[in-house]
């Protein structure tokens, strides 16, 4: 399926010149989006695979066969397929995003640009073959990119991604990336309203191709890329750590983003978020943290009072002292007043709160007097071708 860009959803993550290592020299170039949530609020979508995978020639059993006999027979009418070396020049991945094109639609964006080395074949062409729970036109997974296809008649055409005249125009050019001698350029996407799932994969090759029509094509290496999308039905109240703020989203999302889910079909209208109005190393209430906090907390572990506030809105095991913990496990108990103590002849430089039970009101962690550290425990929790 072909596209021009369109805008992405979620943060972008940059990395620069990182090779993956296979024959031809993978290098992304450009940003990497590995997550984009649905404007819905209800749902997300993530690439996979991440990172995207070499695949090396030969990898793939089911390619020639659904090449020569497959939804489209290229066989049929003469064509013949096979597995040839791998070849040596830079396949510059500009981008591969995850984005959503509408609520309940998402899906993948992929931008690279191919660089021959000194020996690879001149008359080279991009196949993609497609796996998906979501296949268009009729098409029986796996099968190749587009379905039908779009080649002028006589059919089958050519077994390419691009047609020809496409292929004019995306190769031996330059583009605000880069120079390139071939680029390919896609953006699938699939519907999925709640509560459904649908995934999609592809192994994209780069092929040499003798001409004629029909003709000799000789299958080197590619990659594989793809992504998975999801909408649920229900949402529910969820709590943001650090800040114990309360938002209506489904479960997924709040899990995602290390929330507190209370479950589907609650709202923040009617639950109270983990937090605790406590001083973080007050133990013994009277609201400030100092000395005295450690010599009250020493009584306690032998037998003494226990700490006054107790955070039984907390997901932790009861009786939780959250003033106590003040090294930030989600457990108090002696291993904090040696921080405490440690802390207090400045050989600490902080002391640290529970990330699932913060001090109530806590927006955000002052620094450098308190910081958070997350509970070892889980918590609840251009153009589209239509045949991809």
């Amino acid at each position: 399926m072909k596209r021009t860009q369109l805008p992405l959803v979620a943060a972008f993550l940059f990395l620069g010149s990182q090779a993956v290592f296979g024959a031809i020299n993978i290098v992304h170039t450009g940003p990497i989006v590995p997550l984009s949530f649905c404007p819905a609020a209800d749902g997300l979508n993530f690439l996979s695979p991440l990172p995207l995978v070499y695949v090396a020639p030969g990898a793939d059993p089911a390619l020639i066969p659904e090449l020569v006999a497959g939804d489209t027979p290229f066989g049929a009418v003469g064509w013949g397929f096979a597995w040839g070396p791998p070849l040596n020049g830079d396949l510059l991945i500009d981008l591969y995003a995850s984005t959503f094109v509408g609520v309940h639609q998402s899906g993948a964006e992929i931008d690279i640009r191919y660089n021959r080395a000194p020996g690879d074949p001149e008359n080279l062409r991009w196949i993609q073959i497609i796996e998906t729970s979501a296949p268009l036109n009729g098409a029986v997974p796996p099968y190749i990119d587009p379905f039908p296809n779009d080649d002028p008649p006589p059919p089958p055409g050519l077994p390419f991604y691009w047609t020809e005249a496409e292929h004019a125009l995306h190769s031996n050019g330059v583009n605000p990336n880069g120079p390139f001698d071939l680029h390919f350029h896609d953006l699938s996407n699939r519907s999925h309203p709640p509560t459904s799932l649908q995934w999609w994969m592809a192994t994209l090759y780069l092929v040499s191709w003798n001409g004629l029509d029909p003709g000799i094509v000789v299958i080197h290496d590619g990659i594989t890329w793809g992504w998975v999308g999801a909408c649920a039905e229900s949402s529910g109240a969820c709590c943001m750590p650090p800040s114990g703020e309360c938002i209506d989203v489904y479960s997924g999302l709040c899990a995602y983003r290390g929330g507190y889910y209370f479950g589907d079909g609650t709202s923040c209208v009617n639950v109270t978020c983990p937090g605790c109005n406590y001083v973080l190393g007050d133990i013994n209430g009277n609201h400030s943290a100092n000395g005295i906090d450690v010599t009250y907390g020493v009584s306690y572990l032998k037998g003494g009072n226990a700490p006054p506030i107790v955070c039984d809105m907390c997901p932790q095991t009861q009786p939780f002292y959250a003033a106590m913990d003040v090294n930030g496990n989600c457990a108090a108990n002696g291993i904090d007043i040696t921080y405490f103590v440690s802390y207090l002849k400045g050989q600490q430089p902080s002391l640290l709160y529970c990330e699932d039970c913060p001090p109530t009101g806590m927006v955000s962690a002052p620094a450098p007097a308190v910081i958070p550290i997350k509970s070892p425990t889980p918590k609840n929790h251009g153009l589209l071708r239509p045949g991809e």
